[in-house]
């Protein structure tokens, strides 16, 4: 129960209060005391006792009005807080004097849980900036900094809060924090293994196999040189070709291969690059041959140059089947990296999706939203075959779908996983090792086709001529009216 208590101004007045509370053993959970007002918020109490209480409180000298209410101004503020904190897509924290954490985000709780369990203090974790000293200086005015946490580097908007005390006199109280991505040309500013160390310290990388791939992009990356990044189809490689281009350089050459249809075009693409030092290059593998040797033409007449490719298909694939041109591959192949496939990343599928989800309700101009503990078990319980574009799917459908704030189980909607490995008892039920081949081809054709429902479409995503491939799907039976195709 919560009373509003209108009254004068008068000294005592609490006390006198409290003590009927007190005669009448009634607990008091808080109360909040504003100008001409004090709100009690009362334990439950029986009818007839309230019936005393009330004329009780009427009778004291300087109280004006007695009367019950929903909620106390103080409750509502918390409230519109919370929910504020909540819904809000940025990064925002609340630290006490001495840097600890008080209150955050749930956008930087899903960005950075880990160093909201940390038991330290969280100024510590504060990288390029002295918060700490900052703080111990009780700041007045705002500041903005650079800082990096977690590895990423992000700009801090620090805004002191003083509260105003008994003695009239202000004392330094807290901090409010909110933090931003910096642009891409920010990072660049940073040496080159700072920059990409930011990058490499953003991908989940609890497998072994992720662990890997980031310790080899890692040693390549010491010294300027050419690097193929191969992924399989639905990866996520293009998005780590570009972001590592633009960590590594301040104004990198972007070309998308696959919006490449003619010379033209392709010149036009080109006159960007002139002296520059880094080009990055997605699904080169898309131009037709004779454009493929007018790039290797226009790449070779500056040698010293860093040159990142990003392909959803297998290097010695694409040569055998002559669809990338042998003196490109040479230029373009020197260094090759494999991206492991999620089906390989069964200890990061829990983090990688909160991040992705994080990033897609940014897109789409949602609140944050969370994913339950069993959400994410059947997630990292997935075979997930086209990868993050897979992913990214199943999580934008939940949340366009969704009005609430949490994603469990039952909102993703995942096809009944195919299995990628065949036993030695499905061989022997089958009778030979190539009839066993060609069931397990047949099913990822069945698993790809949905998201590539052409023959062309897929002998691309496969690296394989549109030819076998179209000969493969006539002799599955597979096509748009025996498997059903994603709607776009």
């Amino acid at each position: 129960m919560r009373l509003q208590i209108s009254c004068d101004n008068r000294l005592g007045l609490i006390q006198d209060l409290l003590e009927i509370l007190v005669r009448h053993q009634i607990d008091v959970q808080s109360f909040s005391v504003e100008p001409q007002h004090i709100f009690l918020n009362l334990a439950r109490i029986e009818f007839a006792e309230f019936q005393h209480l009330m004329p009780e409180i009427r009778l004291l000298n300087g109280v004006k009005d007695v009367k019950t209410v929903t909620s106390t101004p103080a409750e509502r503020e918390q409230l519109r807080w919370q929910h504020f904190l909540q819904m809000t897509s940025e990064l925002i924290l609340i630290l006490d004097a001495k840097g600890a954490l008080l209150s955050c985000s749930l956008a930087f709780d899903n960005h950075f849980n880990e160093l909201k369990k940390s038991e330290s203090i969280f100024a510590n974790h504060c990288k390029g900036f002295n918060l700490t000293r900052w703080l111990e200086q009780s700041p007045q005015a705002p500041l903005i900094a650079k800082i990096q946490l977690a590895g990423i580097y992000l700009q801090a908007e620090l805004r002191p809060i003083w509260i105003l005390q008994s003695d009239q006199k202000q004392q330094f109280s807290e901090v409010f924090m909110r933090l931003s991505r910096l642009p891409d040309s920010e990072h660049s500013a940073q040496p080159i293994q700072v920059s990409q160390q930011a990058l490499l310290a953003e991908i989940p990388q609890k497998s072994a196999a992720m662990r890997k791939f980031v310790r080899d992009l890692n040693r390549l990356q010491q010294t300027p040189t050419s690097l193929w990044l191969q992924g399989s189809p639905g990866s996520a490689v293009n998005e780590y070709a570009e972001q590592l281009a633009y960590r590594l350089n301040q104004s990198p050459v972007m070309i998308d291969c696959s919006k490449v249809a003619d010379l033209d075009t392709l010149k036009g693409q080109l006159k960007t690059l002139g002296e520059a030092d880094l080009l990055c290059l997605i699904r080169p593998e898309r131009l037709s041959l004779p454009l493929q040797k007018s790039l290797y033409q226009a790449l070779t007449k500056k040698n010293e140059r860093v040159i990142i490719s990003a392909c959803q298909s297998q290097f010695t694939q694409l040569l055998k089947s002559a669809l990338l041109d042998a003196d490109l591959a040479q230029l373009l192949g020197t260094n090759q990296l494999v991206l492991p496939a999620l089906a390989e990343r069964k200890e990061d599928l829990a983090d990688l999706a909160k991040q992705r989800l994080t990033r897609l309700c940014e897109q789409n101009q949602r609140s944050p939203m969370q994913l339950t503990s069993a959400a994410l078990k059947k997630i990292s319980h997935y075979g997930w075959p086209l990868n993050e574009y897979q992913l990214d799917q199943v999580l934008t459908q939940a949340l366009k779908l969704l009005d609430e704030s949490v994603i469990d189980k039952q909102h993703l909607h995942l096809d009944e996983e195919i299995e990628n490995k065949i036993s030695v008892e499905d061989v022997l039920q089958t009778g030979s090792l190539d009839e066993s081949l060609k069931e397990f081809e047949e099913k990822i054709l069945r698993q790809l086709f949905p998201a590539y429902p052409s023959s062309r479409a897929l002998a691309e995503q496969l690296g394989l001529s549109h030819t076998a491939i179209a000969n493969k799907l006539r002799e599955y039976g597979i096509n748009r009216k025996t498997v059903s195709v994603q709607k776009k």
